[in-house]
């Protein structure tokens, strides 16, 4: 069975990502396992370091492409880059600091005949405090491995992993993937609001089975400059969800933005203009980058 492995690396060596070297530890028994590794930036990988892991990774059997695009691009055009050059049984998107179990893989394998497969996730460092999958109906998180109804759950991106035929319901109804007009934030959330849609007009089958623990930034400390550019990040996202899949208008988030700017929420210059961007184009400023591989 071949699995395709994205794992998108910021600010870290191949050896500092939790992820990465999950990876290396795994079983990987009758599983064809083609890594994909993307350095987003903000500097390119130490070369010696990552020819040490690629070394790892041979010897274990894993195929790596390794690509390096520093401008810390969009994780949605990134997402259906590597799709488009990928014909793998399941594509598994995955964050740098997820931790997997040895037989994270073999449980993908054993459920094989789901379209979407959804780890159990755990905040990391929280002994058994799960936060996704999240039912929508019961408004409650999914605690024990079960089949699941696809038009009312949802999850993060990480570590989920999307069947081909699920890829190809997409295609069918003519929708992305993963929307474009989001960046960072929002991906997950409009992704699984295609595939309720999907769900409603065609037969998916969905199943949360396996553990991770994933590193949710909820729970992270972090300093009040990053917590402000995360705050704008989910600003950019709210208002991005609100015009695409709520059909608010953009005279509307005009108002809404104004009730951010009284209450202080955006202290700068540049977070002004990118709302502005988001507003009068519906996408995240980032979305007009385009992905070169020269």
């Amino acid at each position: 069975m071949q699995l395709s492995i994205l794992v998108i690396l910021y600010n870290s060596t191949c050896q500092q990502s939790e992820t990465l070297q999950s990876i290396l530890g795994a079983d990987l028994t009758q599983i064809d396992l083609k890594l994909i590794i993307w350095n987003n930036g903000p500097n390119l990988l130490d070369n010696i370091q990552l020819t040490n892991y690629l070394t790892q990774a041979s010897e274990k059997g894993i195929a790596v492409t390794t690509y390096q695009d520093i401008r810390n691009l969009s994780l949605s055009k990134i997402y259906n880059f590597v799709l488009q050059q990928q014909d793998a049984d399941f594509f598994i998107p995955l964050d740098q600091d997820t931790q997997l179990n040895k037989d994270f893989f073999n449980t993908i394998v054993q459920h094989r005949d789901l379209d979407l497969i959804l780890p159990i996730v755990y905040a990391e460092g929280q002994d058994n405090l799960v936060k996704f999958p999240f039912n929508t109906k019961t408004k409650q998180p999914i605690l024990e491995e079960q089949g699941v109804e696809a038009t009312t759950i949802t999850s993060v991106t990480s570590a989920m992993a999307l069947s081909k035929r699920l890829v190809e319901q997409f295609k069918q109804y003519n929708i992305t993937v993963f929307d474009e007009n989001f960046a960072f934030y929002g991906i997950d959330t409009a992704f699984f609001h295609n595939v309720h849609q999907i769900a409603k007009q065609h037969t998916l089958t969905c199943g949360c089975f396996g553990r991770i623990e994933h590193s949710l930034s909820t729970y992270v400390q972090e300093n009040k400059q990053a917590s402000y550019r995360r705050s704008i990040e989910f600003l950019y996202y709210a208002i991005l969800y609100r015009l695409n899949y709520k059909n608010k208008s953009r005279f509307s988030m005009f108002f809404f933005l104004l009730s951010r700017l009284l209450k202080g929420r955006i202290k700068d210059f540049k977070s002004l203009k990118n709302v502005l961007y988001c507003i009068i184009y519906k996408k995240h400023p980032r979305a007009s980058i385009d992905i070169h591989t020269d």
